[in-house]
């Protein structure tokens, strides 16, 4: 699998910091219905693999598919609603295995916020607040609205700046060895 390092990127995780290449032979598709559909569609790109919790098709483009000519295939499933987001597959640095962004950030706040604060911030950041963590009150999972691109990743980079915030981390599927 191929990857340019002119797109790297990174997040905070800790006081050290994750790089991340983009892989550029593999998408990751979100599908929302008609999974079927969709992974026939998928297959003739190249090979598919399901992450069924996640409702999520990784497809490792065959060497005749280039990105560019994979997202013109799939634009038409888009404008259908039948996939929800494509999104990129990146390689962590470390230790070499892929991740796929998600639409979710991890975010712990220094201070326990009351409601009126909590809706002020998920307006500055642009984000929805979809759970708090039980065991951490200050702790939540944030959902941000558009899972396209990077958008995890920036949102998770803006917070982890912010004064008010411990660390904020996006959230991944990640490929695991044994």
């Amino acid at each position: 699998m191929k990857s340019k390092s002119s797109g790297r990127r990174s997040y905070r995780q800790g006081k050290s910091k994750v790089y991340l290449q983009p892989v550029d032979d593999v998408l990751a598709v979100r599908y929302a219905n008609s999974k079927e559909e969709v992974r026939e569609a998928l297959s003739s790109l190249g090979k598919v693999r399901e992450v069924e919790p996640q409702k999520l098709f990784v497809v490792q483009l065959s060497k005749a598919t280039q990105k560019e000519q994979a997202l013109k295939q799939i634009q038409p499933l888009i404008d259908r609603g039948l996939i929800e987001s494509v999104v990129p597959v990146l390689r962590d640095e470390e230790s070499q295995l892929l991740q796929v962004l998600t639409d979710e950030v991890t975010v712990r706040f220094k201070h326990a916020l009351p409601k009126k604060a909590r809706e002020q911030v998920e307006k500055k950041f642009g984000f929805t607040i979809a759970r708090q963590n039980e065991f951490v009150p200050n702790q939540y999972v944030v959902k941000v609205p558009t899972s396209t691109g990077s958008d995890a990743l920036n949102v998770a980079n803006e917070l982890d700046a912010d004064d008010e915030v411990e660390f904020a981390a996006p959230n991944f599927v990640s490929e695991h060895t044994r």
